[in-house]
């Protein structure tokens, strides 16, 4: 864990908190709608059967929308229209019109009337509903509803960013007193394994061939390496990113290759190298060396008597691309977890030298150069690889 697993720990618990509070908000406002809605239909449906009732005795309430009942009587071709005293306004002639268009027992619209066409002995009876006042009302209610929306999610996201952070500080003050302790044992370490170190190695200058103190001194150095790691380790992931600076990324490659070229060669381990010339990149020129070194020390570690590693830096559009693979394969699981600190793959590749630390140093320092470090494992051979912009 280091500040930037925090800071994506808090913009998840963020995120999930405020989705869930916008599908519940959602899920409310769209019923009330939904709802607003229905009543609606439910209001039109009644108010359509008051207005085509003939007799005055109604068994309905009074429509709440203004309502029209226009009767036609083909005996002596006249047009008898009641109309709501609501809208005074109303076209006499154009419902005429309509209702002579309209088809019996359809339900019909145009505009904001609703309207429906039955026969009678002596014609036909034509009700109309308006619903103008109806589309209005449910206008304006989606329109609270999307500002209300909009605001309780501005009012819950904003106290929901600052919860969060609440909620965190116990994980953070956890995580800044553990980096303290690691980084003061180690501190604290080294002297007294110093000590025994040369106090080791002065035996075995006495006593060459005595196994208790070569076995000591193996130890000595094995236990002196691994706080040097932790140190390294701590530092990266305590002090803030370092001045970036161009330089010729090709170059720095290059002269890695040359320094382990002996040491391959003595291990029996064939290196395919290509390296494309002149690609300047813009990071800090002491990390992108110990980041090379570090998968190359890992690739070396893990690559058999007479295997191949293959060390590749490419031109890909406008990045410098760089990759390094070894014999190998590893699980999905495994895949997932080497980059944390102290993981070790199966027994297969486990190797007394390796602490489980070097990977997880090399993603900080990809992380502190803005570089994507990432891993991939085809054909038997695992690739690591990360890309870093040219300039």
């Amino acid at each position: 864990m280091n500040n930037n697993v925090i800071k994506t720990l808090r913009w998840k618990l963020f995120g999930f908190t405020l989705g869930f509070v916008a599908l519940l908000m959602l899920a409310i406002f769209f019923s009330i709608c939904f709802a607003s809605y229905r009543s609606n239909e439910q209001e039109i449906e009644q108010s359509l059967e008051w207005a085509l009732e003939l007799t005055p005795l109604r068994n309905h309430k009074s429509p709440g929308v203004p309502t029209y009942t226009l009767i036609y009587d083909a005996w002596d071709e006249s047009y008898t229209l009641f109309g709501d005293e609501r809208n005074v306004l109303i076209d006499k002639v154009q419902l005429i019109e309509l209702a002579e268009q309209a088809k019996i027992d359809q339900r019909e619209k145009k505009d904001d009337l609703i309207y429906e066409k039955h026969e009678t002995r002596r014609g036909y009876i034509t009700g109309f509903v308006e619903t103008e006042m109806l589309s209005e009302q449910l206008h304006t209610l989606i329109f609270q509803c999307v500002q209300s929306f909009i605001f309780i999610l501005l009012l819950f996201g904003t106290a929901s960013w600052f919860a969060s952070r609440w909620i965190l500080k116990p994980v953070w003050i956890a995580w800044e007193k553990q980096k303290q302790f690691v980084s003061d044992a180690s501190h604290e370490l080294k002297t007294p394994l110093t000590i025994l170190k040369a106090d080791t190695q002065s035996l075995l200058e006495q006593e060459p061939n005595n196994e208790i103190f070569l076995s000591l001194y193996e130890e000595t150095n094995r236990m002196q390496r691994l706080i040097f790691r932790l140190l390294e380790l701590a530092r990266l992931e305590s002090n803030p990113k370092e001045e970036k600076e161009r330089f010729d990324f090709s170059s720095l490659c290059q002269k890695i290759i040359l320094e382990k070229e002996e040491g391959l060669y003595e291990q029996g381990i064939e290196l395919e190298a290509k390296i494309q010339d002149h690609l300047f990149i813009k990071a800090n020129q002491h990390d992108l060396e110990d980041l090379v070194l570090i998968l190359m020390d890992n690739a070396q570690k893990y690559t058999p008597k007479e295997g191949r590693i293959e060390f590749n830096v490419q031109k890909a559009d406008s990045n410098a691309l760089f990759s390094i693979a070894n014999p190998g394969t590893l699980s999905k699981e495994e895949q997932e977890k080497i980059f944390e600190r102290f993981y070790k793959v199966d027994s297969s590749r486990t190797n007394s030298e390796s602490y489980g630390l070097g990977l997880a140093i090399a993603k900080e320092i990809s992380r502190r150069n803005d570089l994507n470090l990432r891993v991939h494992c085809d054909n038997d051979q695992i690739r690591f690889l990360f890309e870093a912009k040219l300039v």
